[in-house]
């Protein structure tokens, strides 16, 4: 689910025709697995509820550092004379915004093969990209 924010805020950023059609074409796909492998562990076979954790989990850390990408991208070339602005706290939104992203992805990455180990850290991750939508929707 936290994917598909990031996909719809994308579509915000990039507001052309073929850019939507692009995030969709290219990120959908690996949103729509990431929530496939959800419904996996109905299956009773523990090998298969591994593998599917781990199609998840790394579906969900590939989102979050093309997310994170795009959002540099927007930033730093796209929009880079508004995205800064001084005034109204416009740069500070931003920079919560890109620091977010940059946790929310190496979380993600910790995830992977720590899953396990770490059960309170996908309720971390869903905090953080919740502020990050937040501060990247006034960013914006």
């Amino acid at each position: 689910m936290q994917k598909i924010t990031h996909i719809q805020f994308l579509t915000l950023l990039y507001p052309s025709k073929l850019e939507q059609r692009l995030i969709l074409g290219l990120l959908g796909p690996l949103a729509i697995l990431s929530a496939a492998m959800e419904m996996v562990p109905i299956h009773q076979s523990q090998p298969v509820t591994d593998i599917a954790d781990t199609i998840r989990n790394t579906c969900n850390a590939t989102l979050s550092l093309l997310f994170t990408a795009a959002l540099f991208l927007w930033g730093c070339v796209v929009n880079r004379k508004q995205a800064w602005r001084t005034d109204g706290g416009t740069a500070a939104f931003g920079s919560g915004a890109v620091i977010l992203a940059i946790v929310s992805t190496a979380l993600n990455f910790l995830y992977i093969p720590a899953k396990t180990q770490y059960l309170w850290l996908p309720s971390l991750i869903w905090s953080v990209v919740l502020w990050q939508s937040f501060l990247g929707w006034w960013w914006w």
